[in-house]
């Protein structure tokens, strides 16, 4: 693993993880209220609660000092949250068991093939690009996010082709448990109903 980049995500991401958790955790208490008063429509639509919980963490997070990282204001209203520092763009991307597969969208495969850490002699040339994955219990109020590293595309199904993942759910964890994997990451298969919402979050993130 280039120890450049290593300590630069660590370098940038430390300071933003604390931020990352209050304002998710704010984002799904405000969509699972929202959601109490239009059951029947999450009912039909499955993700409204994600959508809206996105869309409320895009307000928090523009309200906010970041630091060194800022708002992908170029996003679509609609499309995945962007956060960009120089170097790093982090996507975040809804996800309630697995890294997901890209699918076909050239965008999407091509925002997942970063140079591998172990090979990347020339860092930054363009932004190394992460993945923000997170799920939440929304009728807890909490969320649970990880960063990966994507060096590749892969099948629905298949393993996920990462070489970093880590937590981001408290800054000293993130911080004591960086760490690379050069093997796969393992897989579980997602339930019909899980592989369905991931779908329907792909085709919204374009």
């Amino acid at each position: 693993m280039s120890t450049d980049l290593r300590d630069l995500i660590l370098e940038r991401m430390s300071p933003l993880v604390p931020v990352l958790n209050a304002v998710m955790a704010k984002a799904v208490t405000v969509a699972e209220h929202a959601m109490t008063d239009a059951a029947e429509i999450e009912a039909e639509y499955r993700t409204t609660r994600v959508h809206v919980a996105r869309a409320k963490a895009r307000s928090l997070l523009t309200a906010r000092d970041l630091g060194a990282w800022q708002v992908d204001e170029n996003q679509a209203k609609n499309a995945a949250l962007h956060l960009y520092s120089d170097d790093l763009v982090l996507r975040f991307l809804h996800s309630p068991t697995v890294v997901p597969s890209p699918g076909t969208n050239l965008a999407r495969r091509a925002w997942y093939t970063n140079t591998p850490m172990m090979d990347n002699a020339r860092l930054f040339e363009e932004p190394e690009r992460l993945l923000l994955i997170w799920a939440a219990d929304f009728a807890a109020g909490t969320v649970s996010m990880r960063a990966v590293h994507p060096i590749g595309t892969w099948k629905y199904g298949e393993k996920a082709r990462i070489d970093l993942s880590v937590p981001l759910d408290d800054e000293d964890v993130f911080a004591s448990s960086f760490d690379t994997r050069d093997e796969e990451e393992d897989l579980d298969m997602p339930t019909r109903t899980e592989a369905a919402e991931e779908e329907d979050e792909r085709d919204a993130s374009a």
